[in-house]
């Protein structure tokens, strides 16, 4: 056997290795938050002020969103477009999209994503690729971020994609990947210049309970440093997530967010799924019943995670991402009931909208504010 195939049979195997190791990670958290779920559920004070998060009290998520100035709703417009037939105008979303060089940035773990399933924003690549004509890397790109690193370590690495590029720029981020995003405006301000606009897709901007949680809990902290560990990052994702720190963030950085905002469109899609606030709801008999007809892995993944914000009382949410943790303000939004966390960008079991016409229709109303 010459050296060339022993390199490649090498090769072979530690892909081979990485992908087992990541679907053990994935049937090892699979089962941990299955019991977790079930204990959140039938226990009265597993979930509260003092383990849960570091806040001290919940934000009114029914009200928060919706309260906001109309002017900056953009979900009619929204709509407009996504009910425009995108294939008989196909030279016309062409000739519009080729002008910028497109960015989608992936969200939290997305990479362990890959092995048994497709990635975040892979179907809205193809369809850049295959129906526009348009050649990754030079007119879009999905940013190689490190989905299991910290804001900060990926602020570079978006840094380096936009000021590379010669033409204006058009970020989307998907959940982590939106406060990548923001990090990235905030920290180097010599890239906002050659920002033609920002979508952020069901984001926590304003952080979550579900960090709270993780970071309090020994074991799943344990697991998620094991799964940072392997993908080269740090426990700091989780932490740049929680809700306090979310607050800090925005606080410390108020002058700079409203310069960003005031100099760049941003348009944050807020997704949810409005859940009864029923005890039967938290029921384990009927919880597994729900996951039973859920036919997406990762859709029944991320819906054990509900508990925990249903016994906050945070009912509209996405699974993961309470409803009005997903904008900041003073920017524009667009509302979309019935969307799971991944719906967007991934199989889900929550499939009702196109995601390629919605990712897109967001990028087209942002557009638009500057006509």
């Amino acid at each position: 056997m010459n050296q060339k195939t022993k390199t490649v049979k090498m090769k072979t195997v530690n892909c081979a290795t990485l992908t087992l190791l990541k679907l053990l990670t994935l049937m090892l958290m699979f089962f941990q938050f299955s019991y977790f779920s079930i204990s959140v559920a039938n226990s009265e004070s597993i979930v509260d002020s003092e383990s849960v998060i570091d806040s001290e009290s919940i934000v009114d998520s029914e009200s928060i969103v919706d309260s906001e100035n109309s002017d900056l709703d953009l979900t009619s417009k929204f709509e407009t477009f996504y009910n425009l037939d995108f294939s008989s105008n196909i030279k016309l979303l062409h000739d519009e999209f080729v002008k910028y060089r497109i960015v989608m940035v992936p969200g939290l773990l997305a990479d362990l994503a890959k092995p048994v399933n497709q990635g975040n924003f892979d179907i809205q690549a193809r369809w850049l690729s295959q129906v526009l004509s348009l050649k990754e890397g030079t007119d879009f790109i999905i940013a190689k971020t490190n989905t299991f690193a910290s804001i900060e370590v990926n602020s570079q690495i978006l840094r380096k994609i936009i000021l590379e590029s010669r033409k204006q720029v058009i970020l989307i981020g998907h959940s982590k990947g939106g406060l990548d995003v923001l990090e990235t405006l905030i920290a180097w301000p010599e890239v906002r210049s050659k920002i033609k606009g920002v979508v952020t897709v069901q984001s926590p901007l304003k952080g979550t309970p579900i960090a709270d949680m993780i970071s309090k809990n020994f074991f799943l902290r344990q697991l998620l440093w094991t799964i940072s560990t392997l993908g080269r990052g740090s426990l700091q994702l989780i932490t740049d997530l929680k809700t306090t720190n979310r607050a800090k963030y925005i606080n410390n950085n108020e002058s700079e967010i409203n310069q960003v905002i005031n100099s760049i469109p941003i348009v944050n899609l807020v997704g949810w799924i409005h859940q009864e606030p029923s005890r039967k709801f938290l029921n384990e008999k009927f919880s597994w019943q729900r996951l039973k007809k859920q036919t997406s892995f990762y859709s029944k993944f991320i819906y054990l995670f509900t508990p925990v914000l249903l016994k906050l009382g945070i009912y509209d949410n996405d699974y993961l991402v309470p409803k009005y943790a997903q904008k900041i303000d003073g920017a524009y939004f667009v509302n979309v009931e019935n969307l799971d966390h991944i719906s967007l960008v991934m199989d889900s079991i929550h499939n009702r909208r196109d995601k390629v016409k919605s990712v897109f229709a967001l990028v087209l109303s942002m557009l638009q504010l500057q006509s």
